[in-house]
């Protein structure tokens, strides 16, 4: 049995259970993700492993429990049914979209 993690590789990609796209189509369904500012790539295995990668020589072991790492490996069927109905150049666009009616909104809230 594999086990599950998250790998964010310094290449930009993710991977997930095996499962590899890019940093922009995993952020459709976790916005929010980011890696610590100055890492290079995250590797996280729960309950084994989790490290930080700053450079190329630099890791900086993280709490084995990670919470937000557990939620991002459930969500890779998500990101791999946008990948499988959509493709990745008209799921780019739609973030695109999706962010500028999020501005248009706050504008308008904002006046």
């Amino acid at each position: 049995m594999t086990d599950f993690c998250f790998i964010h590789n310094p290449n930009g990609t993710i991977n997930i259970n095996g499962s590899i796209f890019t940093e922009e189509v995993f952020k459709l369904v976790e916005p929010l993700y980011n890696l610590p500012t100055g890492a290079t790539s995250r590797r996280y295995i729960p309950g084994k492993k989790h490290t930080v990668t700053y450079g190329k020589n630099f890791q900086k072991g993280q709490a084995k429990t990670w919470p937000a790492g557990d939620r991002y490996i459930s969500r890779s069927k998500d990101v791999e049914y946008l990948l499988n109905n959509f493709e990745e150049h008209d799921l780019i666009h739609m973030r695109e979209v999706l962010k500028k009616q999020m501005k248009t909104k706050m504008d308008i809230i904002e006046d």
